[in-house]
């Protein structure tokens, strides 16, 4: 069943770190974080927001409940002018916590195979955000954003579900923004995103394997109907719906082709 608030009914005072500053609101069908257009990342994070969530989804990931619903700032803030609506991005609150980086709370997840899908999903959409390794100054730095993952409790007593979210920094923020973003080189980026050093132990060769040859099943037709479904005002440039179509799916036949020879180029995952 597909979850859907209509109305929000209060705000909860609730400082939430990240970069889009969401509000935690009460809804008519349950608690939530609602990311606005007008927030410091602007409309184009919400375009990667919704992309990269329908994407994990799609590749069977688990994910948050989630909604594009129609929110004025007056519903935000009673003292705001502003009665005008717009779609913002809506994820369901669940019982769980943000990881914190130890890989003693990593054992105690139950869909193991998902830290290799996380890997694939990341390398494939390209999000620099959750891990990723830089060259700064010559030197290799490492960058990692634990909280992006969250253990949730919906699972046996103990135990949790490993959920992967906040999708604003992908390539699609990018591509969505500006035409004058070099696509083809984001989808021949070489780098692997996503691997945390705590996921080592857990990321298997023949489930990357079985990954890839999902990834590879991604058509045009799938691609445009996710990207059909970001509304019109998140996107200023025509022509941006056609890019990040193409990056989907030609990203998905680059990175279904060489992902588990990057990973394990002699049999076992690779070191940093």
């Amino acid at each position: 069943m597909t979850w859907q608030p209509r109305e929000i009914l209060r705000t909860i005072p609730t400082l939430v770190p990240s970069s889009t500053k969401p509000f935690h609101v009460v809804t008519d069908e349950g608690n939530g974080f609602l990311k606005m257009p007008d927030n410091p990342q602007g409309p184009s994070a919400l375009v990667s927001e919704l992309i990269g969530t329908k994407l994990a989804e799609w590749f069977g990931l688990k994910v948050f409940q989630h909604a594009v619903m129609t929110v004025a700032e007056v519903d935000l803030n009673p003292e705001s002018s502003v009665s005008e609506p717009v779609p913002a991005f809506i994820t369901l609150e669940e019982d769980g916590t943000p990881w914190e980086g130890s890989a003693q709370e990593l054992r105690k997840v139950e869909n193991v195979a998902d830290f290799s899908r996380i890997v694939v999903l990341d390398t494939w959409v390209g999000n620099f955000d959750r891990h990723a390794w830089h060259i700064r100054s010559g030197e290799r730095v490492e960058h990692r954003n634990d909280g992006n993952l969250f253990l949730s409790g919906d699972a046996a007593t103990g135990r949790f579900k490993l959920k992967a979210y906040d999708h604003t920094h992908c390539q699609f923020a990018l591509i969505a923004a500006s035409p004058q973003v070099d696509v083809d080189a984001k989808i021949e980026d070489g780098k692997i995103y996503g691997l945390f050093p705590e996921f080592r132990q857990f990321v298997r060769r023949d489930v990357v394997h079985s990954a890839a040859i999902h990834l590879a099943e991604m058509d045009e037709e799938t691609a445009k109907r996710i990207v059909q479904s970001v509304p019109d005002e998140w996107i200023s440039d025509a022509s941006a719906r056609d890019r990040l179509i193409k990056y989907i799916k030609s990203r998905s036949e680059f990175v279904s082709n060489h992902i588990e020879r990057k990973l394990f180029p002699q049999g076992e995952l690779f070191n940093d």
